[in-house]
């Protein structure tokens, strides 16, 4: 599953046009996620790492309806890894959403990215904000 899920998200056509990803490339990726097994979630975990900042917005976009602790840990991560302020700003906005959605999921953070996620809380107003709003609703 995740060998086509990164090849979607690497389709040229979706690199050259981003319309052509919000229209079919991202309701296409959220469709594999569904199917991941625990071993997709760990290879999209160790993938991140060498995306460029754009990847992993769409990788966030496509967990944006998935709440589990594998898609929260990785949304996560790439909170950490995303350059752009507003690349993070949206990722930060996609799981304080999530989070928001279903109140009811309880969510672990270890105490490394918990410190990963204060840290980014003063980058910018809206970061501060989503992540301070995250914070509050995990342990």
């Amino acid at each position: 599953m995740i060998k086509e899920y990164m090849e979607n998200i690497y389709t040229k056509k979706y690199i050259e046009f981003d319309d052509a990803w919000h229209d079919d490339g991202l309701s296409y990726s959220e469709t594999l996620v569904d199917d991941f097994t625990e071993n997709d979630w760990q290879e999209l975990n160790r993938k991140i790492n060498s995306f460029n900042d754009a990847t992993n917005l769409r990788v966030a976009e496509s967990l944006s309806d998935v709440c589990s602790q594998e898609s929260i840990d990785i949304l996560v991560e790439l909170l950490t890894l995303v350059q752009s302020v507003k690349i993070l700003e949206e990722i930060a906005t996609i799981l304080y959403t999530l989070l928001n959605e279903n109140d009811g999921i309880e969510i672990v953070f270890t105490k490394e990215k918990w410190s990963k996620l204060k840290t980014l809380e003063e980058k910018s107003f809206i970061l501060s904000t989503y992540i301070g709003g995250v914070l509050k609703k995990c342990h």
